[in-house]
């Protein structure tokens, strides 16, 4: 055999055999990473100039007073889900990176996004614009998609959906709530034994049952919301509440319930449409400045200025429940509310909260220049001014 082909020929060899080595190291690699996303698909989380691979990570590392940003992207697995930290030692505010559309954690059908038991949380531990998603229906194992027990969280611009058990669960907690959507949970808040959140422009579509469910000595500031499209709006038993400027609206059972509580006060809502506007049961109310379709019989307690005219909405179909000009609601609210009631600077479309010569009913303002106060009240005479003791309706 002719050497220099024999030399070629071992040089062939030595070539296919490095190329296989090659070829396989570039498979042993990808497997390797396809492995490692599969244990943790998720984003990075950014603590100051530190990157962490899970949110569990990330609250470990921090300090009182940091920021935990999350990147764009879906969050899953048990690190990313049932998130905690003692208040006693820091307090955390949790946002979505400024270039990310959105951050989501989701719960894959159990646990809790968020979850603070009696640890000294309050409104200087901050939820700002996350989505939480699809978290658990165990009751007894406490899943919600953010779960207080006497704790004062701050919750504001978060989505939460599809919670198989309450959106947001208050035990002896007072958080607040604002500015965020609550769509297609079985209950979006859920309040119970001597809880006083502040529940203030937000929007609730969706509910399989109540978008606010008041228990058992609780209690609510529920202000310039939006409520559509529910299964119920909002319900107190053997509980009280204070509603001011919400729009409740195209809710399939009923509005507002009432039964064996305490006093309740509605002021400058609209109620309009809903299978029964307002249900209530052996319970002492105050109802005055509001726009409802429904009769009020035999009422067990207190109205006033109430009537019964169409609020006029923008668009029902598009979702736009704010008021033409020519709504009865413009300019007849009152703002003589209870000193624990601190009406928002804005409404719920982030416009100023009064434009014209009084407040408006309903959880939007017209601002397309003032008008002069309708005379809605004599046109109504369904809502006299009355005290009549009552069993219920």
């Amino acid at each position: 055999m002719n050497g220099n082909l024999f030399i070629k020929i071992k040089m062939n060899k030595k070539s296919i055999i490095t190329k296989r080595i090659v070829i396989s190291l570039l498979i042993g690699f990808t497997f390797l990473a396809f492995a490692c996303s599969e244990k943790n698909n998720s984003p990075a989380v950014i603590v100051g100039s530190q990157s962490y691979s899970s949110i569990r990570e990330a609250v470990d590392s921090a300090c009182s007073g940091d920021t935990i940003f999350l990147k764009l992207g879906t969050y899953t697995g048990d690190d990313n889900k049932n998130i905690s930290w003692n208040g006693n030692e820091k307090h955390l505010t949790f946002m979505r990176l400024p270039d990310a559309d959105y951050a989501i954690i989701d719960c894959e059908g159990n646990g809790s996004g968020f979850f603070f038991a009696n640890e000294g949380n309050n409104r200087d531990d901050v939820i700002d614009g996350i989505t939480i998603k699809n978290s658990g229906d165990n009751v007894s194992n406490y899943n919600a998609g953010i779960y207080c027990f006497y704790s004062h969280v701050t919750v504001r611009n978060c989505k939460i959906l599809n919670s198989g058990w309450a959106g947001i669960y208050c035990e002896h907690a007072n958080p607040l709530v604002e500015n965020s959507e609550f769509l297609n949970n079985k209950v979006g808040i859920l309040i119970t034994r001597y809880s006083v959140p502040t529940i203030r422009l937000n929007i609730f579509k969706e509910s399989e049952y109540e978008c606010i469910s008041i228990l058992e000595y609780g209690n609510a500031y529920i202000i310039d919301n939006l409520l559509i499209r529910n299964e119920r709006g909002v319900s107190c038993y053997g509980a009280s509440a204070y509603l001011v400027n919400n729009t409740i609206t195209e809710n399939s059972d009923w509005g507002f319930r009432v039964q064996n509580g305490e006093p309740v006060t509605l002021t400058n809502n609209i109620i309009w449409n809903n299978g029964n506007d307002l249900r209530i049961f052996n319970n002492y109310y105050q109802i005055s400045y509001n726009c409802i379709s429904d009769t009020i019989d035999d009422p067990n307690g207190y109205h006033y200025a109430n009537f019964n005219l169409n609020p006029l909405f923008v668009d029902t179909e598009d979702d736009n429940f704010q008021l033409t000009e020519d709504s009865p609601c413009i300019n007849n609210g009152t703002t003589e509310l209870p000193s624990e009631i601190q009406l928002p600077e804005f409404d719920l479309a982030g416009n100023n909260r009064i434009s014209g010569i009084s407040i408006d009913i309903g959880a939007y303002e017209y601002q397309f220049g003032e008008r002069s106060r309708n005379s809605v009240y004599p046109q109504s005479s369904l809502f006299e001014t009355s005290r009549t003791n009552l069993s219920g309706h």
